[in-house]
């Protein structure tokens, strides 16, 4: 039996839904749509990832990032004026943002926070997307890495943006320290071994109010204890025991043990042992499940029924906030892998699921 089949504590699943997948993005047709809008060309047009974590531990640990081969894109051209005006194809009945003033809608506020804080100049910007949304895949922070990079690229200012969109290469995940903010590379030659990794979208979208309450309980947790960080505990068993609570304990437990299981993933990764990851991403998602509730039913299904088909592992990715579950398997069983899980989901009646590619690709950079 597949260990991810034993009875585990589960966060209930919100309604169920089907997901559509944004197309690709085409350089040509974001610039015709830029000169639609704005009555001229761009002269910048840029493309920044998704993303997604092998194995990501909570707080200020460590995690393995890297970028996915689908993300965000931001036409731009100059404006003397010093306003920044935002349209984006996905909200494209909606009146253009205008910086500085104004309120911002929700689609845009993230985007003009960070605009806000670019020492450049007035620009015209169109942005689109090739990520699916509601999905813990980095929408929101590809967006802002795209309209920043467009609009720095136009003043030559260096943008300030994250470990993905900056350093992400093909071939490579990000070995992230969330407390110092170093980030190193490290090798990951899936390909070569025969491997690929797959993203599979449940469906389901927990939402921020769940990861939000399971980082409230880790902190209420390491209050407990006296301690600033999951990484300051140096004897989990004590810790555990100091712990009355199932939740207070669960959320330690899996901090301090997927800090862990960072560490020895980056020495496998060192040594070149791709397929013995399968392994970590499985007690990763064993460890979300029984220790923090980081599950619902279709995540568990899709998870199952890929291993149950010859995938090496699997675990949730945007633990709690997004719906995506991420697969790591022998390349030639992909289509068995795709299969059973349809298969899973249409002998329960739910919306299919969507696949994506998850072979690790580059950082941020401008399209022709």
């Amino acid at each position: 039996m597949s260990p991810l089949l034993r009875r585990r504590r589960r966060t209930p699943a919100p309604p169920r839904a089907a997901w559509t997948v944004p197309g690709p993005v085409s350089a040509e047709t974001l610039a015709a749509a830029f000169t639609e809008a704005y009555q001229r060309p761009p002269e910048a047009v840029w493309r920044a990832p998704a993303e997604a974590a092998l194995l990501e531990a909570p707080g200020d640990g460590l995690s393995l990032l890297f970028a996915l081969p689908f993300g965000a894109c931001a036409a731009a051209a100059r404006r003397d004026d010093g306003v920044l005006e935002v349209r984006s194809l996905q909200a494209a009945d909606a009146a253009p943002v205008l910086l500085p003033g104004g309120d911002a809608p929700s689609w845009a506020a993230g985007l003009a926070e960070s605009l806000r804080a670019l020492d450049a100049g007035g620009a015209s910007l169109l942005l689109d997307s090739e990520i699916l949304p509601r999905a813990g895949l980095g929408a929101a922070r590809a967006l802002r890495a795209a309209l920043a990079s467009a609009v720095c690229d136009l003043y030559d200012v260096a943008p300030a943006l994250g470990p993905v969109p900056s350093r992400a290469e093909p071939g490579h995940v990000l070995l992230h320290d969330a407390r110092s903010g170093l980030t190193g590379r490290l090798p990951f030659d899936a390909a070569g071994a025969g491997l690929a990794l797959l993203v599979i979208g449940t469906g389901v979208s927990p939402g921020r109010d769940a990861a939000a309450a399971r980082a409230a309980t880790l902190a209420k947790a390491l209050a407990s204890l006296g301690l600033a960080s999951p990484r300051e505990v140096t004897d989990l068993p004590a810790a555990l025991a100091a712990l009355p609570d199932p939740a207070l304990r669960g959320a330690v437990q899996h901090a301090v043990t997927e800090h862990h299981r960072v560490e020895a993933a980056a020495g496998l990764l060192r040594a070149g042992a791709v397929a013995e990851l399968g392994a970590m991403l499985t007690a990763s998602q064993m460890s979300l499940r029984d220790s923090c509730g980081a599950s619902w039913p279709e995540a568990d299904a899709a998870l199952d029924a890929a291993v149950r088909a010859g995938a090496r592992g699997g675990r949730l990715i945007g633990p709690g906030s997004g719906g995506c579950v991420l697969v790591l398997a022998a390349a030639d069983r992909l289509p068995t892998v795709r299969d059973a899980v349809k298969a899973t989901y249409t002998r329960r009646s739910w919306p299919p699921p969507v696949f994506l590619d998850g072979t690790p690709s580059t950082a941020a950079h401008p399209i022709p």
